[in-house]
């Protein structure tokens, strides 16, 4: 007798690229080939080109590329898994929240993909200039990060705060990039 256990599907969000992602299950799997067209077509962009061609690290950062991109390789490895699994649930971390909604079916495919289009070119467009930056700070208390963040705003005389609370040893901190850079430094320290 076997048992079968519960489950779940947990899909990552933004800062899980990487060049060359989603590739080989593409060339594998025809209906992950068809999703990056798919997305090529609702967002504009040459999201192949950027990051199975490409190495330049801050075009695979911007939102407007990431974003439907890493959600087309989410969507992708659940599409190859789907009629071997049977989850209880599906859930995802920030931008993972949208290839859970697809794997859910509570969302198709086409409107995951217009969604994440529209957020990555909302999320590029609120900074414009490039002036924002944010980070992940491992390792350290809440209260450390909270310290590393005040101490940091208060010498750069910048914007930053705690962001996300990701974990009980992870968050995020957000702001202006030099607060920021001061933040990494005092959280180095």
């Amino acid at each position: 007798m076997s048992l079968s256990l519960p489950t779940a599907l947990l899909f990552p969000g933004q800062g899980s690229q990487e060049p060359g992602m989603g590739r080989d299950v593409a060339e594998y799997a025809s209906e992950a080939m068809d999703l990056w067209k798919k997305a090529e077509k609702i967002s504009g962009l040459p999201l192949r080109a950027v990051y199975w061609e490409s190495e330049d690290a801050a075009l695979m950062a911007d939102t407007r590329h990431l974003q439907p991109a890493l959600t087309v390789v989410n969507m992708s490895l659940w599409m190859t898994l789907a009629s071997k699994l049977s989850p209880t649930c599906a859930a995802g971390h920030s931008l993972g929240e949208y290839s859970a909604l697809a794997a859910a079916r509570a969302l198709s495919p086409e409107s995951v993909l217009e969604l994440v289009s529209l957020r990555g070119r909302l999320m590029a467009d609120a900074d414009p200039e490039g002036k924002g930056a944010m980070a992940a700070i491992l390792k350290l208390s809440r209260e450390t990060v909270a310290d590393v963040a005040r101490a940091a705003a208060e010498a750069t005389g910048e914007t930053l705060i705690v962001a996300n609370f990701n974990t009980p040893a992870q968050f995020v901190i957000s702001g202006t990039k030099a607060a920021v850079e001061a933040a990494l430094r005092l959280g180095k320290e």
